[in-house]
């Protein structure tokens, strides 16, 4: 019984060594393979169907790869540009294509693109594909914002000695490859023509911020160019404001006092404001501003603006520039600056802003009211020589910008009739020492009686 289990035993372990010989030796007879990688490109129809490589072609390269294990599967690919020598410069990954921005940084460069594949025993292609791009240069872009464009550069502009431009930049082989900006601020002297554009001296911009913001600006007639500078030394093309058929002139701040002509309609009397002014300051004294058409572009250039001032004077009509000016107007009125609007947004238009001293609009489009009675003794009541329109009441408030503010009392100024019940259409905010007068209607029309000419002094000098 012993003789047979141990023939047995013996019969299972020759057996078990034949049998991992056997394995042993049919793995070193079939060791894995590792596998082969293939790369192909798209060509225009011109070349033949080959790896033939344009003359030169741009930096953007869109390329595609596979690979073929003969004997496993194909787990992913390594793939690098150039400079191969460490395991560093390998990029890995799943994917069978991507785009690529060829980093060139002269004006024609040759770039190596290589991948190999990996398969999922961990083996990789000991040769690598490989194709060697010719690469030219290609120019950067530069654009200002397309809504500048449409609403500035053609448009002619009166601004003050302040002016914020901002742009974008582009370039085919990676906005990285800008290296700089430049500007020139000329006049409506300076050619336009490319041929000339060397000739300009030019002042270098760093790559960020995209914005430039001239202050100090001579008054007169001005133009303004820009352009970009990738690595190679390659220029955009210049762009420039305004274009040839707008116009762009900057006028100095003069004392203490704005008059903002923010009113389209008006323009048949423009002198009774400046009649008024001129009386009290002296002609050339003070400033004037007309903003019918546009505003600035970029807050913050109104908000410096309206910093040199001491009072603002705003005749606006039915569509005034309330919403590009808001932001500007708190802040001047924040900073202790006194502002008198007169104004008659009535219509469908009901927005509130935060520096109006104005809870809501109770009635819009009042029919040509002939009389506007004082609800304060120290006001008269007015008369315009033929009856106004466009008058809207309101019920007051503090503005919604100042309701933190010690003092949020209103006193009321006009009423459209000789009743508590005539809707509201003059207030002040604070009650005391008003920082805000408020009319919704024309105060200019109000000529009988010489009641405007005595209406403005009286705010002017008495209540700022």
């Amino acid at each position: 019984m012993r003789n047979k289990i141990s023939l047995f035993v013996l019969t299972t372990l020759v057996l078990s060594v034949l049998w991992g010989c056997s394995e042993k030796k049919d793995n070193l007879l079939n060791p894995n393979q590792p596998p082969e990688t293939g790369l192909f490109l798209s060509f225009p129809d011109t070349l033949p169907d080959s790896l033939a490589m344009p003359d030169t072609s741009t930096s953007t390269k869109i390329i595609f790869w596979y690979g073929d294990d003969i004997d496993g599967e194909v787990a992913g690919f390594y793939h690098a540009w150039d400079d191969t020598s460490s395991d560093t410069a390998w990029t890995y990954t799943e994917e069978n294509m991507d785009t690529f921005y060829v980093p060139i940084r002269e004006a024609y460069g040759e770039f190596t693109f290589y991948v190999r594949a990996v398969d999922n025993e961990g083996d990789v292609d000991p040769t690598p594909a490989y194709v060697t791009f010719p690469i030219i240069n290609s120019p950067p872009s530069m654009n200002f914002p397309v809504d500048f464009v449409q609403n500035y550069s053609s448009e002619d502009f009166v601004s003050f000695t302040r002016m914020t431009f901002g742009w974008s930049g582009r370039d085919p082989d990676g906005d990285e490859t800008i290296v700089k900006y430049e500007y020139y601020l000329g006049d409506d002297t300076t050619p336009v023509d490319s041929a000339s554009f060397d000739t300009l001296g030019w002042q270098d911009l760093p790559v960020s911020p995209t914005q430039l913001t001239l202050t100090d600006i001579t008054p007169g007639e001005h133009r303004v160019f820009f352009r970009a500078t990738d690595i190679a030394g390659a220029k955009s093309e210049v762009i420039y404001y305004p274009d040839t058929t707008g116009s762009w002139t900057v006028q100095a701040p003069v004392g203490d006092v704005l008059y903002v002509d923010d009113n389209d309609y008006f323009y048949q009397n423009e002198s009774v404001y400046f009649d008024v002014l001129n009386s009290l300051y002296g002609e050339g004294n003070y400033s004037s501003w007309n903003i019918e058409e546009r505003t600035y572009y970029d807050p913050s250039d109104m908000i410096e603006v309206f910093s040199f001032f001491d009072i603002i004077i705003w005749n606006s009509g039915s569509y005034p520039h309330f919403n590009e000016s808001q932001a500007a107007l708190n802040s001047f009125i924040y900073g202790g600056g006194k502002l008198s609007v007169s104004t008659t947004y009535a219509g469908e238009d009901t927005t509130i802003f935060g520096f109006l001293p104005i809870d809501s609009v109770t009635q819009t489009n009042i029919v040509r009211p002939w009389d506007f009675y004082s609800q304060n003794s120290n006001y008269r009541n007015l008369e315009p020589s033929q009856p106004v329109s466009f008058t809207f009441g309101f019920e007051p408030a503090c503005p919604e910008f100042f309701k933190t503010e010690p003092d949020t009392s209103v006193a009321l100024l006009y009423r459209v009739a000789d009743s508590t019940d005539g809707e509201i259409c003059g207030v002040k905010w604070p009650a005391q020492d008003p920082r805000v007068i408020l009319f919704s209607f024309t105060i200019h029309e109000c000529q009988v009686d010489s009641g405007f000419q005595w209406l403005l002094p009286y705010i002017l000098t008495e209540e700022f």
